[in-house]
């Protein structure tokens, strides 16, 4: 693009704006006329003329001490070059578009290309596939399917078996029951029968105890335990009351002299007796004379 390169060079060879706003009237007078101004021409469109006093400034022109306004004769080059620059980038620019609207159809030329491309491929695919597709069926079902009626007929075998499995379960849990159910009235018919005998055996048990075993008798005069008929006073200890009929029947046979054949009755002798253990009864007394008299003699005191 000639006008991109332009403007490149341009812009390269572009100075500081402070540099081209003073450019001097000597420099400009040596450059090159710009393409359709002549010399004289591109002078004069600077503002001014060449003179041998074009290097020198005057203090009416722009000097600070007059007071006057400075005058830029050179201000014209600028405008030029901005004018130049503008409708070179108005180039540029216009290249730029007409380049990308080029590239924009290619890409869409070639993306409408492309899905061409792809629709006729996919169109390929799908007759490879309808050529294709007969021989897949017919080798799968040649393969495939004596497989799967394998499988089925085994799937129906191990079913039938597991039916078989549950009902002989089902029977022998219905064997178990009953045995259980038989095993349970046993056992009850067991324990009752148990319980029944040990009934039995422990009425004959008794009887048979009763039988043997005489009858229990009180303790004669002169045996342990003779004296416990005669109950104690409340108050008093049972053990200590016959302690106490033991001392009163001694004391009564003492207070008749001890006679080697035994003593008998003596109003006298009781009645001192009594006096001398108040506590005891006369019934009580008498009976310990007996069994003391039985120990003693070997005969009864009444």
């Amino acid at each position: 693009m000639p006008p991109l390169s332009k403007a490149k060079t341009l812009s390269q060879t572009t100075v500081p704006r402070e540099e081209q706003a003073v450019p001097s009237t000597r420099a400009l007078a040596k450059a090159p006329p710009r393409p359709g101004h002549s010399p004289a021409q591109a002078v004069e469109i600077q503002g001014h003329k060449v003179n041998r006093f074009a290097g020198k400034s005057s203090k009416r022109a722009g000097s600070p001490s007059t007071g006057g306004r400075a005058k830029f004769p050179r201000r014209g080059v600028g405008i030029v070059m901005r004018d130049e620059l503008a409708e070179e980038l108005k180039e540029v620019r216009s290249d730029t578009n007409v380049k990308i609207d080029q590239l924009r159809k290619g890409y869409e030329e070639a993306i409408q290309d492309t899905k061409k491309a792809m629709c006729n491929l996919g169109k390929d695919i799908q007759q490879v596939n309808t050529m294709l597709m007969p021989d897949y069926e017919n080798g799968w079902r040649k393969s495939i399917l004596p497989a799967v009626q394998s499988t089925k007929d085994n799937i129906q075998t191990l079913e039938q078996s597991v039916t078989q499995l549950q009902e002989s379960q089902r029977c022998i849990q219905t064997q178990v029951t009953e045995l259980l159910t038989h095993k349970n009235d046993i056992l009850a018919a067991v324990h009752r029968l148990t319980t029944d005998m040990k009934i039995i055996l422990d009425t004959q048990k008794s009887e048979i105890i009763t039988n043997l075993t005489p009858p229990e008798t009180e303790p004669l005069p002169g045996q342990n335990g003779y004296l416990a008929q005669c109950i104690a006073p409340y108050g008093c200890v049972q053990q200590t009351y016959e302690s106490i009929l033991l001392r009163a029947a001694w004391l009564y046979i003492h207070m008749l002299g001890n006679p080697d054949d035994g003593v008998t009755e003596d109003e006298g002798a009781l009645s001192a007796v009594l006096e001398a253990f108040p506590q005891v009864n006369e019934d009580h007394v008498v009976v310990a004379l007996d069994h003391v008299h039985m120990q003693a003699y070997g005969k009864l005191f009444s």
